[in-house]
């Protein structure tokens, strides 16, 4: 399925700046017009118009900011940001996931795509925050994002020891590092270039191209999600966890690879806390006044509410917690990675 689509998207590509149907199947040529007539009552025909609608051919980007991007289920949401990426990645020729060796330690990264998207929660999500005010955000270029959480045998190995309180183990997540920690690990690898993300692409990589309350389709559950098992918006409670689980155990990845965005623990940014007016809308880090960093994403002894893609904490740099770790990023030169 999705090599035909990319196969469809391969073929259509070209053909973007076509206005409608007719000029599209004029324009192609007859082995092309007598595929892309099979496909017009087919849901390939539907993506295409999609595509035509939210693809930006002069930003070179995709466009989650369109009407018909928003409207439509998540379900579709998640299938069309998958081919995206998928798509992307062919044309760029770059992996779509890449495994780093650095310092004895493999770091598993995806690759998260340029696009453009609605930061924030709009006003009628429920336990939402006034400083989670929308706002559109451009990721100009691609980079990479940790498939998952920094674990602790990654950590032991960099640092020498292990300051997790909650559950030990070598694929759990590293924990009870605090921001400055964080930025002592990085210098140890420096040489890859590795780094915290900035806000705006932690919640860009999270939700994948999706625009709900979380990166999947319908409610959580404590099946697919490590957090409390408790919810403001909902009169249900689940049995949740104690502690953290290891990463990528509930095996709920989200449209681009990833794993635990939501729950499990909170994952530190570069940014200092600010108004959303203050920051960047290119997707760099806020780094200019204030005193606490951004953590997002929630955790195991947390509500699912804070589990939110949208939901923003501000946390003292030096505070450590077992619920605190990180995710790493790495910005992408694409000729040099290309060549690996």
């Amino acid at each position: 399925m999705k090599t035909i689509c990319i196969f469809l998207l391969a073929i259509l590509i070209p053909l973007i700046h076509a206005q409608n149907e007719d000029i599209l199947l004029e324009r192609a040529s007859k082995e092309k017009r007598d595929f892309l007539n099979k496909l017009k009552t087919g849901p390939f025909w539907e993506y295409w118009k999609i595509w035509q609608e939210c693809w930006n051919p002069e930003e070179k980007c995709f466009d989650f900011t369109n009407n018909m991007w928003l409207k439509l289920p998540t379900e579709k949401q998640i299938q069309i940001a998958k081919l995206y990426q998928t798509w992307y990645c062919s044309q760029k020729q770059i992996a779509r996931e890449k495994r780093f060796l650095v310092k004895g330690i493999k770091i598993e990264m995806i690759l998260v795509p340029p696009g453009k998207y609605i930061m924030g929660s709009p006003e009628t999500e429920s336990d939402r925050d006034d400083k989670e005010k929308q706002h559109n955000v451009k990721i100009k270029r691609p980079f990479w994002i940790g498939k998952y959480e920094v674990t602790q045998k990654q950590w032991e190995t960099i640092m020498g020891d292990n300051p997790s309180e909650s559950n030990q183990g070598d694929r759990y997540p590293v924990e009870k590092v605090n921001w400055k920690d964080c930025q002592k690990f990085l210098t140890k690898i420096n040489e890859a270039n590795f780094r915290l993300p900035s806000e705006a692409e932690w919640e860009y990589a999270c939700r994948g191209g999706t625009t709900g309350r979380f990166n999947i389709a319908g409610d959580i559950s404590t099946e697919q999600i490590c957090y409390s098992g408790l919810m403001f918006y909902r009169e249900r409670k689940e049995t949740g966890e104690k502690n953290t689980i290891e990463v990528g155990k509930l095996k709920e990845k989200n449209s681009w690879g990833a794993y635990d965005f939501h729950g499990n623990i909170w994952e530190w940014c570069q940014d200092l806390m600010a108004d959303y007016d203050k920051n960047p809308k290119d997707g760099r880090s806020y780094e200019k006044d204030g005193v606490n960093r951004i953590c997002r994403g929630g955790a195991f002894n947390t509500f699912g509410s804070s589990c939110r893609s949208a939901n923003r904490d501000s946390v003292p740099p030096e505070q450590k917690d077992k619920n605190l770790g990180f995710r790493l990023a790495k910005s992408i030169s694409l000729k040099s990675d290309t060549e690996n």
